[in-house]
């Protein structure tokens, strides 16, 4: 093959690296808005139900109505946030924030390479390449960490049709340019609604 050809089907895979990298980013950015509301309402509720019966006993007194009325709520509801807290121990969800933190910090510089080395590339193809190189030693590196994080279908399809949306680009399966964020049947670009998650 012609180095010229070699040299554009190059620069086309940086801009196919730089639309992954943009679709990961996205995926731990939302991961990382879930992980944090569930997690600070666990801590929440660990904190403000045991609170309120203390402030209640210390203010009223032990034998008052109020404090049984409240104590006959507080118990089902701590049940459910000790439930709920086991299953993020079990789950991680701690460390998983963490991660989506840092994959959102990764991901940004990776995506900014590969989208650089795209629309400004060297003039020729062997500097191209020994740039691509590096940069894909590092790629390489972060998937091989998201290979351990369970990252979803579902997940992969809505992170593919922020991309496609950010970079204008049209889906190969349904061959449209997504103009929102929502959900849509296609197997490619789409089916990352509730049902798609978990039925």
């Amino acid at each position: 093959m012609p180095e010229e050809n070699l040299y554009d089907k190059l620069r086309l895979e940086c801009h196919h690296k730089s639309q992954d990298c943009s679709a990961m980013r996205y995926i731990f950015e939302q991961r990382a808005k879930r992980l944090n509301w569930r997690v600070t309402l666990i801590k929440a509720f660990g904190v403000i139900v045991p609170a309120a019966v203390g402030i209640t006993a210390l203010g009223y007194g032990l034998d008052n109505t109020m404090l049984k009325d409240l104590i006959v709520i507080a118990v089902p509801v701590s049940c459910i946030q000790f439930a709920i807290s086991l299953w993020a121990i079990i789950y991680n969800w701690d460390g998983e924030l963490a991660y989506s933190y840092e994959g959102i910090q990764s991901y940004n510089p990776l995506y900014s390479q590969y989208h650089e080395l795209a629309s400004y590339p060297p003039n020729n193809f062997d500097d191209l390449k020994q740039k691509f190189d590096l940069i894909n030693i590092e790629m390489s590196f972060r998937s091989q960490q998201d290979a351990s994080h369970n990252i979803a279908e579902w997940e992969n399809r809505m992170g593919m049709r922020y991309s496609l949306r950010e970079h204008q680009v049209a889906c190969v399966g349904c061959k449209k340019t997504p103009l929102s964020l929502d959900s849509t049947d296609c197997d490619v670009c789409g089916k990352f609604s509730f049902r798609y998650k978990y039925f």
